[in-house]
This record gives C-alpha cells, structure tokens and sequence, in this order.
C-alpha cells in the first residue's frame, strides 16, 4: 500500500510559547520524521509573540551546522505559523542529569567534556553568523540551558531554540526591564539589564558544564536566591566539588563563570580547542574512555527497545491508515469540535450561577425580613450551610435545581394570602413561634368581628361594610410593618447580618 503525505505521531515537548509535535513524511517507500514547533494558541494573535517566532524561523534558515538544529521549512496553517526542524532521536542534557542523580552515577567526565566542546562549536557559528548580504549578525542565543541542548543516540550534540536569541535586524524588540531565558543560568549583565554579547552564552555553558560534572543545580532559584547568588557571590571552585579533574578543566570553568565578561573566554571557539586539548591531553590513550555514542547505547540501552517498537508501531498505524493526517482537521486542532466542548462548559458554568443566584435570593429574602415583635432572630448557620451547598453542587446538579428555586421565589406572590405575615423561605425553627402568634392574631381578629356582629345585628350590611374597612386598614398596617421584607435581596444590607458575630 503507497501512503503519501504528512501525519501527526505525537506531542514531544511542551513549553512556555509552544509545543512541537513529532511527525511523519511518507511518499511511497520513503519515510522520515520530522519535528514542528508551534506557538501556543493564546499566543497566536499576539503581535510580539509571532514576530519572535518570525525571527527564530529568519534567523534559523541561516543556521546550517553539524550542532545546531536546522529549521528546514517554514509555513502556517489552520494552528498558525509552525517551523519543521530535524527530529533529533536522542535526549536533553537535562534528561542524562536526572538519569546520573536517579542512578547515583556521575557522568563520565570525558563524556562531559566532549559534549560541551560540540555544544561550544555549534554557539561559535551562531556567534559568527553573517546575513546573506554579509553583514555580521552578532547573534546571541540568550537561553543555552540543559534543556536546549540535545544529545543524540548517534553521539552528535545539537544547540536548538533559538526563539528569544538576539540578532541585528531582528523585528521584535526586548522591552525595558524584561528578562527573557532561565534565570539560573543568566549572566550577570544580564540579570542587570545590559546588552548581553556573545560571552553572555559562555557564562550559561559555564554553567551547563559545571552541573554536567557534579550533576547538581549551581543556580537554583527554587528559594529564590539564584539571581543574587549569580550577581554577588564568587565563581565556584569545581576542584572542591569533584576530585581529580584536570587543573586545566578548573581553570576554564572558573573563567567561564566570572562576572566580568572581559575575563570569560572570547569566543565559544577558544572554549572548543581548549577542551579539544583537555580530552586529548587526559583520554588520548585511554582504552576505557567512553565516547559520546557508546555512553549514549550503554547508559540508555533500554531507550533503543522502545524506539524500535514505537517505530513499528508508527509504521502499522500507518498502513491501517490510523495515523492522523498533519495539519490536523480543524475539528481536532481546537476551532472545530473545541467551541462546541467551551459552549457546553458555558451552559453548566450559566446553570451553576442561575442556581447560586436563586438559592441567593431566597436567603435574602428570608433573612431581610424584620421578625415579628417578641420573636428570636432567624437562625443564618442553616442557611449558610444550605448556600455552601449549592455553590459546591456539580454543574449538572446545579442546572436543574436552579428552576426550582426560582419557581420557589415566583410562585410566592402568586400564593393565597395566608392569615399570617409570613414569606416562603426555608424553614427554622421561628416558624412554629410564627404561626402561634399569626393564630393568636387571627383568633383575636376572629373574636373582635364576632363581638361587632352582634353588637350591630340589626343593621348587618353596614356591620359587614365596617369589618371590610378594618380588615383593609390592618392589611395596610401590616404591609408597612412588613416592607422590609420585599426590599431588593442583592442590596447589601439584606446580608448584613451574614458573617456577623452572634
């Protein structure tokens, strides 16, 4: 079966911008994978975020080098602008620092040594970087951390992300008193808003080889204290934290981690040939000395099982025809079936509110209402715990309680008027003292209108007339006394008595 085009593996890594996906080229008997850096769709419209990206992908072009990551295409599709770069089949410098800690074995320090001399090739072409017009570009990569640096399980070490580097002609622009990369391995300058210059990428190398020989942060900013600890105190001694290193090697760490940039090394070429001296001058006739690609296949030889299967993994779904295509449909990249998932989030977030305002309203309604004279004040702790309830009542639940409270607070008005001044409202333990009094006042409304009846037998139309009239103006009298309690159940005074002291 002949299988053309571009499908979709996987997400490999995800950041603060974006994310790259790993993806598959299959035109016939020919299959490659590839990565695709994205921006995050947040960042998408943001104008200063794609004119970084635009410059990493300008920039990127030009950067054809055994230890940098090549960017190869550049494009934009339904997911915006996207840059496809070589797949790197190895690990981070981060990932053989966890793997030395989790096994409590130190990276060999020829391996150390060799993997920062490529990573040092591969900045100084950066650094020397010319346009096509010749013009020198002064390039500085301004994030070069364990994370950006990639080793491959063929031994090669590759720089990549250049995403916040800095560049003439570079369209974006550093605002005033913004940090741009991973302060714990900031230069000085840096972390005191100067221009950094090249030697700004030797200080975080300097620190990328210092925790690649002890396998531990030099920086850490966990406490907070990385910064100062960069700005104010000494370069370390790496002699003292690990024994029996070269007095060469010592000497270039502490060089590489001074603060005044004019004592680093100049260039990341002078930091290349001498450590290109330090492994030949300590490992030339070392039998036993490990080679980047021999460490890569021993410490990490259960990786090479799982690329084999994933691989013959990637290639049946692919002959099933169970890969996704690349670009994903619209429908699986968050414009399709997305709106309708956030419109669905909207109805239970609308229904959860509707619930909380009703069970709102009918707490302000009950609690704003004046007690009638010689009755205890409403008990609130029931009420409380009752709101509480709703507000932590899962969306579905809330959406159909809601009605019922707000029928609850309509249908009142429309209720037959009881002989008593109560409203609906949860119930407590001052309604059987209520309805006592509103019996005791209807049965002393009951006596009084027997009384005139009989007073006024002969004439009882005119007796019905007056018992209408008095029965009115005690109506009247009770809407006064009573006003409070159809006052606004959102105005704040209506709460005021929720979280008082009692």
């Amino acid at each position: 079966m002949t299988v053309s085009g571009y499908y979709w593996i996987r997400e490999i890594a995800r950041g603060g911008m974006g994310r790259v996906d790993l993806i598959l080229r299959s035109e016939g008997a020919f299959q490659r994978r590839c990565a695709v850096k994205r921006l995050h769709g947040v960042l998408r419209d943001d104008p200063e975020c794609r004119a970084m990206f635009l410059d990493e992908a300008r920039v990127a072009g030009w950067l054809e080098h055994p230890h940098l990551i090549r960017v190869f295409d550049v494009g934009e599709d339904t997911e915006g602008p996207y840059l496809m770069m070589d797949f790197v089949d190895g690990l981070t410098v981060r990932d053989l620092i966890r793997h030395a800690l989790q096994t409590n074995t130190p990276i060999p320090l020829e391996v150390a040594v060799e993997l920062v001399r490529q990573a040092s090739e591969g900045l100084h072409f950066a650094h020397e970087l010319r346009s096509p017009q010749g013009a020198l570009l002064e390039l500085v990569h301004r994030d070069v951390s364990p994370q950006n640096i990639m080793v491959g399980h063929d031994g090669i070490v590759r720089v990549m992300d250049f995403g916040i580097a800095r560049s003439l002609g570079r369209t974006s622009r550093t605002s005033t008193g913004v940090l741009k990369g991973k302060l714990g391995y900031m230069s000085p300058e840096q972390l005191r808003f100067r221009s950094p210059d090249r030697r700004s990428d030797l200080f975080a190398l300097g620190v990328v080889l210092y925790e690649l020989l002890t396998s531990r942060r030099l920086y850490a900013n966990a406490d907070g204290e990385g910064p100062r600890r960069i700005l104010e105190e000494p370069p370390p001694d790496i002699g003292v934290d690990r024994e029996g290193l070269p007095p060469s090697l010592v000497e270039l760490v502490f060089q590489m981690l001074a603060k005044n940039p004019a004592k680093r090394p100049g260039s990341a070429l002078e930091v290349a040939e001498r450590l290109r001296d330090i492994r030949d001058d300590a490992f030339l006739l070392d039998d036993e000395a490990l080679g980047l690609k021999r460490f890569m296949s021993q410490a990490f030889a259960s990786k090479a099982d799982e690329r084999s299967a994933e691989w013959a993994s990637v290639l049946g779904r692919l002959e099933r025809g169970e890969l996704p295509p690349w670009p994903r449909p619209i429908a699986e990249t968050g414009k399709g079936a997305a709106p309708k998932t956030r419109a669905l989030s909207r109805w239970w977030v609308g229904g959860a509110l509707v619930g909380v305002v009703a069970a709102a309203l009918s707490v302000g309604v009950y609690i704003g209402r004046s007690p009638a004279s010689g009755a205890e004040e409403p008990e609130v702790r029931p009420i409380l715990e009752a709101d509480e309830a709703v507000a932590a009542t899962p969306p579905e639940l809330a959406i159909e309680a809601a009605p019922i409270e707000a029928a609850r607070i309509e249908a009142a008005p429309q209720a037959p008027e009881p002989p008593s001044p109560t409203v609906a409202g949860p119930p407590s333990q001052d309604s059987s003292s209520e309805d006592a009094s509103s019996e005791d006042a209807s049965s002393e409304d009951a006596s009084s209108e027997d009384a005139s009846s009989e007073a006024e037998a002969p004439g009882r139309s005119g007796a019905r007339r007056r018992r209408r009239a008095r029965r009115a103006s005690r109506r009247e009298e009770h809407v006064d006394t009573a006003s409070p309690r159809l006052r606004d159940p959102l105005a704040p005074a209506a709460f005021g008595s929720i979280g008082e002291p009692r």
